[in-house]
């Protein structure tokens, strides 16, 4: 559970807390130099600070905390000498550092020695010069690591294959290419990996100086060490999306803001082995129903800006998939009510969804409120959404 700190003296009221060590404390404000020397922070096992400017003086009051097992910084201006300061903490097992510019040879070399670090995000921290990815790479303790929207070179990434350690990988949005992305998965500990808008192809054309060529999917089908994947955003063909739907061991898949079809989609659906599929923003229609409908194996769908137009297929997914515990569909478009019985339609189609829903217990977004609008107020809408809503059923617009 977070406790939300948002001034000193909250803090210094649940600072003695007995049960501290079991919550997450968020420190949304940015206490004063002094206040820092005052702070108390030994009770603290696990601390996240919001766009601190500060710098390193709080690294620094940190450092000698050896009952510290996981901090974040967000954005909080941290240096590389505040970094070092961090990784003096000697139980520290999770360190998440977005949005800091902190990464130097000499912090580099101190996480790939670090003994205890196991999670480490180094989202947007401007890593891109070498030796920096290699020596991180080298971490023998470092499971989950996330390097996400850094322009990271793509000959950086070909001792990976030889880190036995890593288990979930974020690679998204750092542009490494199909050569990259090749690199990556000669590594066979890896089973969680993000290559979300790492290709940038489309239909075979390479928009990435770092790859010469599109991706090769049988590189994807020969890891079977893979569990869960995210190749999300990079305009991958539907022939590519169709073979990817064989791998024998995914369980949990991505695919959106691809070439995403019915074809495509009734590929992924007829493996046996995929819990949790995600295919956004795509072109499938109702012809995929018969396709999910028979699908025995999924646990949540998200098909979420499709071209899926019936509330009636919602009632018999809903009544049908008795697999499925989360369906999300918003922003598919229904049927138009533009008569003037249109609301009337609206909250009776609702009151139907949510019936079956909490029968079920079952999480669903149902589509197009926000599309709606044009037909409905806006008052009306907030009233629709705030009537249905409650912790087994949950609208998203």
């Amino acid at each position: 559970m977070d406790i939300e700190v948002k001034h000193l003296n909250h803090f210094n009221k649940i600072i003695n807390r007995k049960d501290l060590d079991k919550h997450k404390i968020i420190l949304n404000f940015s206490p004063s130099k002094d206040d820092i020397k005052s702070i108390n922070f030994s009770n603290v096992k696990n601390i996240q600070f919001n766009y601190n400017k500060l710098k390193d003086e709080l690294p620094l009051a940190l450092s000698e905390n050896n009952n510290l097992e996981s901090i974040s910084f967000i954005k909080c201006n941290i240096t590389p000498d505040g970094l070092s300061y961090i990784l003096m903490c000697q139980n520290l097992t999770e360190l998440n550092l977005p949005d800091n510019d902190c990464i130097n040879e000499m912090t580099s070399e101190l996480i790939a020695n670090n003994i205890m670090l196991k999670t480490l995000n180094l989202h947007r921290t401007f890593i891109y010069p070498p030796p920096y990815i290699d020596n991180i790479l080298k971490s023998k303790t470092i499971t989950n690591l996330d390097l996400s929207s850094n322009e990271i070179k793509t000959e950086k990434l070909k001792n990976i294959k030889n880190n036995t350690t890593l288990k979930i990988l974020n690679l998204e949005n750092c542009h490494i290419g199909a050569n990259g992305v090749e690199m990556v998965l000669n590594n066979r500990s890896i089973n969680d990996l993000n290559i979300g808008s790492t290709m940038i192809n489309y239909n075979n054309i390479v928009y990435n100086s770092n790859s010469e060529r599109a991706l090769n999917e049988e590189e994807l089908l020969n890891n079977i060490t893979l569990t869960c994947l995210n190749i999300s955003g990079n305009h991958i063909s539907k022939d590519k999306l169709i073979k990817i739907a064989q791998h024998t061991t995914l369980t949990d898949v991505d695919i959106s803001d691809n070439s995403i079809t019915d074809e495509v989609l009734k590929a992924f659906l007829h493996n046996p082995n995929i819990k949790n599929l995600k295919a956004r923003n795509g072109n499938a229609t109702e012809e995929c129903l018969k396709s999910i409908i028979e699908n025995r194996s999924l646990h949540t769908l998200d098909l979420c800006n499709n071209k899926i137009y019936d509330f009636e297929l919602y009632k018999v997914l809903l009544t049908e998939c008795f697999n499925l515990y989360e369906l999300h569909l918003n922003g598919t478009r229904v049927n138009d009510y533009k008569n003037d019985d249109y609301q009337d339609n609206l909250e009776r189609e609702i009151r139907e969804l949510k019936r079956i829903a909490m029968k079920r217990e079952m999480v669903m977004s149902i589509p197009a409120i926000n599309e709606l609008e044009k037909y409905i107020s806006a008052d009306i809408v907030k009233y629709i959404i705030v009537k249905y809503c409650d912790e087994n059923f949950i609208f998203s617009v």
